[in-house]
C-alpha cells in the first residue's frame, strides 16, 4: 500500500486566519495502475494492459504531476517531461492513460476547464466548463494522510469509433483545505482533491506546499486551436477514418 507524505509549508500566516486569506500553491500527485474495472467498457483497455502492467508500474514511479493554484486559477501537468522519454512507447502509454497526456488548466471564477493537447499531427486547446463535470456528492468519509475525506463521483464520457462509453470517477475530496481544485482538470468541490480514480488509474497525493516565499504564477494556455470537446472528437474520428482509408489502398 502506499504511503502518504504531505508536507505543509505555512508562510506568514497564522492558526487562526490561515484560510481567511488568499491561498496559493503547490500540489505534487503520483500516479498508479489499480484494480481493473470488470466493465464492459474497459474490456479492451484491461486486455491491451495485462501484459503490460510491470513495464507501467515501473514508469508510473517516476512520474510526477504537479498542480499549481493561486486565487481562483490553477493549472496540472506532469514535470520534467524530455524528447527521449516522450518518443517511448511505454511512457507515452502512461502519459496517456487517466486522461494525463497534456496540461489542464481550471478557472472557478470563469467557469471554464481548459486542455492543452498536441494530437492527429495538431496543437489544440480543448474548451469545457467546470459545470460540465455534474458532480454526485456522497456522505462517505474516509482518512487519507492526515485529512479527513468526502467522495463525490461524475462520469467521464468517452465517444470513439467503437462507440460511446461512460466511465465512473471517483473523488476524494478535503474541505480541510478549501481550493476548488484536482487532478487533470478535475475541480469545483469544496476543497482540495486529495485521490482521483478514472478508468484502471489513481492520481493520490504525495505532497503539498501552501503559501510559499516564492510566487505562484498560472499561465493559460494560448498554444493552439481552441475547440469544444465534441469539435474535438470529431476531429479524431475523421483522422482515424483518414488513416484507415490510406492503409487499406
Amino acid at each position: 500500500m502506499k504511503k502518504y507524505v504531505i508536507v505543509l509549508v505555512l508562510t506568514y500566516i497564522t492558526s487562526s486566519n490561515v484560510y481567511s486569506q488568499s491561498i496559493y500553491g503547490e500540489v505534487h500527485y503520483s500516479k498508479e495502475l489499480v484494480n481493473k474495472s470488470k466493465s464492459k467498457a474497459n474490456e479492451n483497455i484491461n486486455s491491451y494492459l495485462s501484459n503490460k502492467d510491470y513495464e507501467l508500474k515501473n514508469i508510473f514511479e517516476e512520474l510526477n504531476y504537479i498542480l499549481r493554484f493561486r486565487d481562483f486559477e490553477s493549472a496540472f501537468f506532469v514535470e520534467n517531461l524530455n524528447f527521449e522519454v516522450e518518443e517511448n512507447r511505454y511512457y507515452r502509454l502512461a502519459l496517456l492513460l487517466g486522461g494525463g497526456g497534456g496540461s489542464w488548466y481550471l478557472d472557478l471564477k470563469q467557469n471554464v476547464r481548459l486542455r492543452e493537447v498536441e494530437a492527429f499531427g495538431q496543437e489544440f486547446i480543448i474548451k469545457n466548463t467546470i459545470d460540465d463535470l455534474n458532480w454526485n456528492m456522497h456522505n462517505e468519509t474516509k482518512k487519507i494522510g492526515n485529512y479527513l475525506c468526502y467522495k463525490a463521483t461524475t462520469i467521464y464520457v468517452v465517444k470513439n469509433s467503437k462507440g460511446t462509453f461512460n466511465h465512473p470517477v471517483e473523488a476524494w475530496y478535503t474541505s480541510e483545505i478549501p481550493i476548488g481544485f484536482g487532478p487533470i482538470g478535475y475541480g469545483g468541490l469544496p476543497g482540495l482533491i486529495v485521490e482521483l480514480s478514472v478508468q484502471n488509474i489513481k492520481y493520490s497525493i504525495s505532497k503539498v506546499v501552501l503559501n510559499p516565499k516564492k510566487q505562484v504564477t498560472i499561465k493559460k494556455p494560448s498554444k493552439g486551436k481552441v475547440v469544444s470537446e465534441e469539435e474535438f472528437n470529431a476531429i479524431g474520428k475523421e483522422a482515424m477514418g483518414n488513416f484507415r482509408s490510406k492503409n487499406s489502398n
